[in-house]
């Protein structure tokens, strides 16, 4: 029943490339185009590596999808600096491109301002900063694309307000499920204290160990309800938790009766152990609520108790 569990630990740029040439040929691939497209939100094509402009030549030149539209595509591994900077903008004025993807393994705040600043004066063109991190495991590596920085057009401000209300209207359809949660709490004398967290979309509860915690979480896509047993902190002591957690995950599995995933997010130091408690969770359908309530308290008691003797 267990699964293979891989620790991805953030690694450099260059410990998976060796240099930013090798960077940018995997960068042009299918595949990383897919992701830097869904990345920034413009869909990159025809990707044309070593461009000779003039005397210069550009990392990389392509073209937006639906318009044509010239992208310059600048990489630069380490901190961002002035020369690299100032190369995207030679060149996207040289070519008169409409976006300017700066990929860069570690944005400095100073450049990330300059770029929000520049955004906001110069009309005929966009600055795009995009953080690239690695992360490697024994068997492979991974990039993360995040972006950093990029001009809020009217499009991005709408889908920032539509994101919004579809958030608060899954709040409004997990409520009555916590309010039947927190009155079976009440009843039971649950001995840990909780609340809900990401606007309703979990319930957390604190353990007796600061570096711990266990929450249930609503799925309204999915019909489900979750289990996460929490490492909240990366210290000393939590990668010995962590370490052993892993090392028992089978027997865990054998006495809670679950199949359990695993995550780490390495940008917060926090690790997961998750499972599912039931998929019969439906925010339509209210006649559950009270078994399902009472299952996911029984589960976070049995979860706290297993978890608790196999990280020792």
């Amino acid at each position: 029943m267990g699964k293979k569990i891989l620790e991805m630990r953030r690694t450099d740029l260059n410990c998976v490339f060796n240099s930013e040439k090798n960077f940018n040929n995997w960068l042009v691939c299918e595949s990383a185009l897919q992701n830097l497209s869904k990345t920034t939100g413009i869909i990159v094509k025809s990707p044309k590596r070593e461009f000779k402009s003039g005397d210069l030549y550009i990392d990389i030149l392509a073209f937006e999808e639906k318009t044509d539209n010239k992208i310059i595509i600048e990489s630069q591994f380490n901190d961002s600096d002035h020369a690299h900077l100032g190369k995207l903008l030679t060149y996207g004025m040289l070519e008169n491109a409409k976006f300017l993807i700066w990929v860069v393994e570690n944005p400095l705040d100073e450049h990330i301002l300059t770029i929000q600043e520049l955004n906001k004066k110069i009309l005929n063109f966009e600055i795009i900063l995009v953080q690239a991190t690695a992360y490697e495991s024994f068997e492979n590596a991974q990039i993360l694309f995040t972006l950093t920085a990029r001009k809020h057009s009217l499009n991005y401000i709408n889908k920032r307000i539509i994101d919004d209300k579809i958030s608060n209207e899954k709040t409004e359809k997990r409520k009555p499920f916590w309010t039947i949660f927190e009155r079976q709490i009440t009843s039971l004398n649950f001995p840990y204290h909780g609340h809900t967290v990401d606007n309703g979309i979990a319930y957390s509860f604190s353990l007796e160990n600061p570096l711990l915690e266990i929450s249930i979480s609503l799925s309204t896509s999915q019909n489900v309800i979750k289990c996460l047993f929490w490492i909240i902190k990366k210290t000393k002591e939590s990668v010995h938790i962590v370490e052993n957690l892993v090392k028992n995950i089978k027997k865990i599995e054998n006495e809670l009766e679950v199949e359990i995933t695993f995550d780490q997010y390495f940008d917060s130091g926090k690790t997961a152990f998750k499972y599912v408690i039931s998929d019969s969770y439906d925010y339509k359908n209210e006649s559950n609520y009270e078994e399902l309530a009472k299952l996911s308290l029984k589960k976070v008691l049995e979860t706290i108790t297993v978890f608790k003797k196999n990280s020792l």
